[in-house]
């Protein structure tokens, strides 16, 4: 290891027990620890024993903390571990152990395929087929359409009046479907965008003119765009309408 200097018993000015940096660029590390015991044991252990204490503090200019990700998804393995664990593992999914055991209980915290957190937001229209945009008019059966949920549009015309309402990088929304002027029966399917396979239904409806509504989280494309799929032999208007969304 090479760092700048290792100061211990700190004073006032400057109240660390060990501070260390490095200089150089060849092997950037302020302070480096490992340990090679069979037994339980940390390569760094901190303990924040005053009341305004903290056990450990971490910034950086490109990322506060790096979790560095290799092995096994937490509930697959074999191994003991104790609660407050954490794992990022090969495909980079973070894990949280929330039980001791062997190999403990886990919840996975986020990754590639996991929506995120959700973002509640004041409801707003997305998308209206009975307005002049973007793309007016009823979903007839075998017919599908790619819808944009990124935008907050006008009521009465269908004009955007607040632009990335859902965010780039959303996964997902909470969403409200609304089907209105139906003709005979049918149903509708919403898959994310660009994805036309009808898997399952979305709202069904009865007979002519009936309005229904069915609260769905709807699954997002990189785009944030469903496909929303109309099957069953009638018709119908529909609208979007969110309230929070996954990031």
């Amino acid at each position: 290891m090479q760092t700048g200097e290792v100061f211990s018993n700190g004073d006032a000015s400057f109240p660390c027990a060990v501070a260390a940096w490095a200089t150089i660029d060849t092997h950037p590390t302020g302070l480096y620890a490992f340990t090679s015991a069979s037994v339980d044991c940390s390569a760094i252990e901190a303990v924040g024993a005053g009341a305004r204490s903290v056990g450990v503090r971490a910034s950086g200019g490109r990322a506060d903390m790096l979790i560095v990700p290799g092995g096994t998804a937490g509930p697959s393995r074999a191994d003991s571990h104790f609660r407050g664990e954490i794992i990022n593992d090969n495909t980079g999914a973070l894990w949280l152990c929330v039980t001791n055991g062997t190999p403990g209980v886990w919840r996975k915290i986020a990754a590639n395929e996991t929506a995120g957190a959700l973002h509640a937001i004041s409801p707003v229209r997305v998308y209206d087929s009975r307005v002049p945009t973007p793309s007016p008019g009823a979903l007839a059966s075998g017919t599908n359409r790619l819808v944009s949920v990124a935008s907050a549009r006008d009521l009465t015309t269908g004009a955007v009046t607040t632009a990335n309402v859902v965010p780039a990088g959303a996964t997902a929304v909470f969403a409200n479907l609304t089907i209105a002027n139906t003709v005979s029966s049918g149903f509708l399917g919403v898959n994310p965008g660009g994805n036309t396979t009808l898997a399952a239904s979305a709202i069904n409806w009865s007979s002519s003119g009936q309005s229904l509504a069915n609260g769905l989280l709807l699954t997002l494309d990189n785009n944030r765009q469903v496909t929303v799929i109309a099957g069953g032999g009638g018709s119908t208007d529909f609208v979007i309408d969110v309230s929070g969304y996954y990031l």
